[in-house]
């Protein structure tokens, strides 16, 4: 079929392709001025393992392996800089490798801490976090400031990360991350 000298099957599938080329481009020009240099941002904060950051139609969603060696607080005040600076909606999760000991554990820590998060006695919920870790014969370290409490329960073999926030809110997630989110990365 032609119209006009031009056959309208071919113009239609060149038109069609150029289409996906320029959305293609614009993918992929959106991947490398934008994603690789914010997963690489966060890759340089000290006490960061491993990044996942994929762009979703609210924002982003980033995903973080950390390591212990560094407070909990610290790492998470860096990763809050980073995603200000470049803007956006942000979506945090934290993995770890919790088990039923720790589980356990922050079950009891968290009565404390949401009296805490109520009354405002955060030097009766710190020991009382390290009376409960005692207890259960683990390793804890405990951060507040003004949006949030960290909490961090670990083992030799395991650890738990919570950021509670102070208004109630749900800014950061934690998943159990294992293998399957190291994998994935």
């Amino acid at each position: 079929m032609t119209f006009k000298g031009f056959n309208i099957p071919v113009a239609i599938v060149v038109f069609l392709l150029a289409i996906g080329i320029i959305f293609g481009v614009q993918k992929l020009t959106f991947y490398q001025r934008t994603i690789v240099p914010m997963v690489n941002a966060f890759e340089t904060i000290e006490g960061v393992q491993a990044v996942r950051l994929s762009q979703e139609s609210y924002g982003f969603d980033l995903i973080l392996i950390l390591d212990n060696d560094k407070p909990l607080k610290e790492v998470m005040d860096n990763v809050f800089a980073v995603s200000s600076k470049n803007g956006g909606k942000f979506n945090f999760t934290i993995t770890d490798n919790s088990n039923d000991l720790l589980d356990r554990a922050y079950h009891q820590m968290h009565f404390a801490i949401q009296e805490a998060l109520t009354v405002g006695n955060f030097r009766v919920m710190a020991e009382e976090v390290a009376r409960i870790a005692d207890e259960f014969d683990i390793q804890q370290r405990i951060s507040v400031d003004n949006n949030y409490i960290y909490v961090q329960l670990w083992t030799e073999q395991n650890i738990l990360y919570r950021v509670v926030a102070r208004d109630g809110s749900i800014l950061v997630k934690t998943i159990d991350g294992g293998e399957m989110v190291e994998a994935t990365l």
